[in-house]
């Protein structure tokens, strides 16, 4: 457990850019090491745009995370709503961290997801 609260503090210190970057790295593997940053980035816009409903699905009827985020959203350290929604998409995020993308989730907002 020690392990992911540190995995996420660290992803929750990256901006949206970089995280975006990562999962762009995640879902391209080995192949994916040489590409450029425009390559990276469309391929993790585009897979976050098709999982989008099955986020939403998971993340914004839930209470418990928008208690969350209300609690947590503007401060700084998000460990714990980075770690809950993670739990929560790990079925969805195959290939893919769900810590690296509920970090993404967390640093985009609720309302962005959910409104």
């Amino acid at each position: 457990m020690e392990n992911k609260n540190l995995e996420a503090k660290q992803l929750d210190e990256l901006d949206a850019y970089s995280l975006y970057l990562e999962i762009g790295r995640e879902l391209g593997g080995k192949q994916a090491l040489p590409s450029d940053r425009d390559t990276l980035f469309a391929l993790a816009s585009a897979w976050m745009k098709k999982k989008r409903s099955q986020f939403q699905s998971a993340i914004c009827n839930n209470q418990n995370i928008k208690d969350l985020f209300k609690k947590y959203e503007k401060q700084e350290q998000r460990v714990d709503l980075i770690l809950a929604i993670g739990d929560l998409i790990a079925g969805i995020t195959i290939g893919v961290s769900p810590l690296t993308v509920s970090a993404l989730i967390v640093k985009e907002g609720y309302e962005s997801l959910c409104c």
